[in-house]
């Protein structure tokens, strides 16, 4: 009985010289498995990078309006006020030309 179970155990056994051909198997199906993976790993990280590249251009422009706005309406706020409280405003009438003389 020993024996039988040793003959099968022995015919189920890869042999020295098959071991090598089923580590290189394993090894291209490993490999085709990472080519796989990496040609849909490619064009999901390019889309990810083209969508975080408009979210961010459109933050950018829209804090652009946001800061000119503010701005603009900070320096209403200054110049309407400017002149509160005074009567009379003398204004220069002498001015400079494009060459620095005066008229």
């Amino acid at each position: 009985m020993a024996s039988a179970i040793r003959e099968a155990h022995a015919a189920q056994a890869p042999t020295p010289a098959a071991a090598p051909v089923a580590q290189g198997a394993r090894r291209r199906a490993r490999d085709r498995l990472v080519a796989a993976l990496a040609s849909i790993a490619a064009p999901l990280a390019g889309a990810v990078a083209a969508i975080l590249s408009v979210v961010l251009g459109t933050a950018f422009i829209s804090g652009a309006f946001v800061f000119t706005a503010s701005l603009n309406k900070a320096f209403d706020g200054v110049l309407a006020t400017a002149y509160d409280g005074m009567d009379v405003v003398e204004l220069l009438t002498n001015t400079l030309d494009l060459m620095g003389a005066i008229k």
